[in-house]
């Protein structure tokens, strides 16, 4: 009943008392293999439930100790045939189940190192919490605890001019000010479940007066649905001249995100540009104008939504026309500008001179401010009469996203280029172990939208470090080892890291091999890693031959001994041939001094090969010492004469 859109709660649950209930009672072999057939449900169950890494060691531990157990239960079947075989010892057991386990570790890992990551995401039904029963306190209101002076009447009299809080972005309320200075906190405040990396539009800003941004003055719109999903899109928005005709264009690609809140966020709901279905616990939410999204209360820790967006490609030769006549009367928010200084006028005339439509102008500007201009989170406040944009672009020049972004959205308006400004999260860090994005608290960020002719809302990241059109980050295919390389690389920062990073990176053949991208090579690779991790277990271990129905010891003494002499005397040139059994090799050197020894020697190997009687200790210790004796007398043996 609490998890109607994901039954594997409850039935994970039932096997758990069932599991419970069934080890009391174990009478027979095919019920300890069931057991560890439903242990091995719950153990997936558990890695794919888990949203972070935690997982790994105590699956590490499981296939140890599962290893140990089917061990066992075929031991234990053997020696229930054949009455007169002894089991091996704990010791043996321990070993050759760590031995086993090493290698099966190896191999998955290599396996899924070198595996190329598809697009998934093929089902249509998306996880979401269960319908939440809070005090829907918002109303359409955006709600930031963490600056409750963010929002009212009299903000222009009590702008804080203080630190930020660590944990939530002063950019996620209705009153964004440029002059918040502080540093965000590197803990984890979501996680994302995708198929294409984006940037998660949070809160749109239209209106700036100088010194801090403003969401637009529009009602919101109410959007109810009794069950999920809903349609964002509003069902006018073709014969709504304040949107343009290209949303409604058949889209090339669907980025579908499962968003995991790991703290407690405001009430905005994160989401790729041009949201169309959201699975929300909620029976409404409000949307603005510019598809920002919003709920009816805050985010709790635990929460879980979905989200489909449509994304359409552009091609960039097409955007040659100029800005319509008509968007300055619809839009007529997003050409506004408070009083600016000359120099900022001048400036963007300069940047923009001789170039014909906005998307070269958009361009010369974001890699204006990309190159000349850094980012810095240890800025002083800007003086209290000061206009932002002007003091960052001529005085500080240097800053934070927020200016960046302030200082693009103002020299596009300056160019008759309509835009906004968005505050929301980057696609934060891939967790290849989890293969989820880890978004941080840090990974705020602010950036463009430029509303553009044949294209409609186009991203722009000003701020260096960051992708400078973000509007098509998703790779159709991933090598999960360039994801494991980068995700270390994103986590070791120290200097014994940095200089294992820099000697991979001198060998050539790695250098080429994290080149290379295509599915049939690193499907070649895969195979060739597994051939040689099989084959060098298969070295290191005797494997099991079944002789006469019965299994031998892996690794067994006496054929450590035997495979000994063989090899000495393959180096004087006596080999045992393909045609040869051991006792006709052995016959050979009857009348020599050796003889005696190579025939207790293989007859031991006979016996621990063929015979059901278990070779005894006082044997095994005889066997030893004559191979000592055989050893040292062998050096006096005389090559074989071809």
């Amino acid at each position: 009943m609490a998890s109607p859109y994901d039954p594997r709660i409850p039935l994970i649950s039932l096997l758990l008392w069932m599991q419970c209930l069934h080890s009391f009672d174990l009478p027979q072999r095919k019920d300890l293999k069931y057991s560890i057939l439903v242990s091995l449900i719950l153990i997936v169950f558990s890695a794919a439930m888990d949203r972070s890494a935690a997982y790994l060691p105590i699956l590490t531990v499981y296939i140890f100790f599962a290893t140990l157990c089917l061990l066992y239960n075929y031991f234990s079947e053997i020696t229930e045939t054949s009455p007169e075989l002894k089991p091996p010892s704990v010791k043996w057991m321990v070993t050759k189940a760590f031995v086993i386990s090493l290698g099966i570790i190896l191999l998955g890992g290599l396996i899924s190192t070198f595996l190329p990551k598809l697009e998934g995401f093929k089902v249509r039904f998306l996880p979401i919490s269960w319908a939440i029963n809070l005090p829907k306190i918002s109303f359409g209101r955006i709600i930031n605890p963490a600056y409750p002076g963010a929002s009212g009447d009299d903000w222009d009299e009590r702008r804080l001019r203080a630190t930020i809080d660590p944990f939530n972005y002063f950019g996620f309320s209705p009153n964004l000010d440029l002059n918040y200075r502080g540093k965000l906190s590197s803990e984890i405040v979501m996680r994302v479940k995708t198929n294409h990396p984006s940037y998660y539009r949070g809160i749109p800003f239209r209106l700036y007066n100088g010194h801090s941004w403003e969401i637009s003055d529009e009602p919101v719109k109410e959007l109810m649905s009794v069950n999920p999903p809903f349609t964002v899109i509003y069902p006018d928005r073709v014969d709504n001249p304040r949107y343009p005709l290209f949303y409604w264009l058949e889209p090339d690609r669907e980025i579908v995100q499962i968003f995991y809140v790991e703290r407690e966020m405001p009430n905005v709901i994160f989401a790729s540009l041009r949201p169309y279905l959201l699975y929300f616990p909620s029976s409404n939410i409000y949307m603005d104008r510019d598809l920002g999204l919003r709920g009816p209360f805050q985010m709790e820790k635990g929460m879980i939504y979905s989200c489909i967006s449509l994304q359409k490609k552009f091609d960039w030769s097409q955007l040659k026309q100029t800005i319509p006549s008509g968007y300055r009367s619809n839009y007529p928010e997003l050409f506004q500008l408070p009083s600016l200084s000359p120099r900022v006028w001048e400036l963007s005339r300069k940047l923009t001179k001789g170039l014909p439509n906005p998307y070269e102008k958009s361009i010369a500007i974001l890699n204006y401010l990309r190159n000349n201009y850094t980012y810095d989170l240890n800025i002083p406040p800007f003086p209290q009469d000061a206009e932002c944009v002007d003091y960052f672009l001529f005085e500080q020049k240097r800053g934070y996203c927020e200016h960046f972004a302030t200082a693009m959205a103002v020299l596009l308006r300056c160019s008759g280029i309509p835009c906004r400004m968005l505050t929301g999260y980057t696609s934060g860090t891939y967790n290849p172990f989890t293969t989820f994005y880890e978004i941080k608290a840090n990974d705020a960020h602010a950036w463009v939208e430029a509303l553009l002719p044949n294209a409609g809302w186009v991203t722009f990241d000003p701020t260096p470090g960051n992708l400078a059109i973000p509007q098509v980050m998703a790779k159709n295919e991933q090598w999960l080892l360039m994801e494991f390389w980068s995700y270390f690389n994103n986590h070791w920062h120290d200097e014994w890291s940095e200089k294992l990073g820099s000697m991979i990176v001198k060998i050539p053949l790695l250098d080429r091999l994290l080149s290379l991208k295509t599915p049939i090579v690193i499907g070649l690779l895969t195979l060739f890693a597994s051939l040689f991790v099989l084959l060098f277990l298969l070295l290191w271990q005797v494997k099991l031959p079944k002789l006469r129905g019965k299994t031998l010891k892996l690794n067994h003494p006496v054929f450590r001994l035997y495979l000994n002499m063989l090899r000495i005397l393959a180096r004087k040139g006596y080999r045992l041939k393909a045609s040869q059994t051991p006792q006709e090799f052995a016959g050979q050197f009857a009348s020599g001094p050796l003889g005696e020894m190579v025939a207790v020697l293989t007859s031991l190997f006979y016996q621990a090969a063929y015979s059901q009687k278990i070779i005894e200790k006082d044997s095994l210790e005889k066997g030893r010492k004559i191979f000592q004796e055989f050893k040292a007398q062998s050096k006096n043996l005389k090559p074989y004469a071809k």
